[in-house]
C-alpha cells in the first residue's frame, strides 16, 4: 500500500485507537480466552489508551490512507532489564500490539507498521 502514512499517535487519538482494537481483540479473546479478557468499553480502552500515549515510554503509530482513513496501528514500549550476576543491564524495544482493519489484511500495512516502531 504505497500511499500509506504512518504517524505517531497523539492523546487525542485514544478514542481511534480504542476502536481500532476491537478488530484484532476479538480475535484474541475467541482463540485466547485464558489470556484475554473479554473485549472492554470504550471508555476503558480509551483511558487505556491515554495513559499509554502519556508515558515516555510508549509509542504508538498509526497507519493512515490521503484523507486520514485509518487502517491500523502498532503499539510498543521500551523495556529495562536490570544487571544481574549473569547479565548485563539492558534495554530493548517491545511490539505490544498490531493490529489492522479487515479490508486492509495482507496489503502490507502491518509490515509497515511495525517497521517504523522505534523509541
Amino acid at each position: 500500500m504505497s500511499l500509506l502514512t504512518i504517524r505517531r499517535a497523539t492523546p487525542e487519538d485514544a478514542g481511534l485507537l480504542a476502536d481500532l482494537n476491537g478488530h484484532v481483540h476479538g480475535l484474541h479473546v475467541a482463540r485466547r480466552p485464558d489470556i484475554y479478557r473479554k473485549q472492554p468499553s470504550p471508555d476503558e480502552l480509551t483511558a487505556l489508551y491515554k495513559d499509554q500515549l502519556n508515558r515516555e515510554s510508549v509509542r504508538i503509530f498509526i497507519a493512515e490512507l490521503p484523507g486520514g482513513e485509518c487502517l491500523g496501528y502498532a503499539s510498543a514500549s521500551l523495556q529495562q532489564r536490570a544487571a544481574s550476576a549473569l547479565m548485563h543491564a539492558d534495554s530493548f524495544i517491545v511490539l505490544n500490539q498490531l493490529a489492522v482493519v479487515p479490508k486492509a489484511t495482507r496489503q502490507g500495512v502491518g509490515t509497515q507498521g511495525s517497521g517504523v516502531v522505534a523509541i
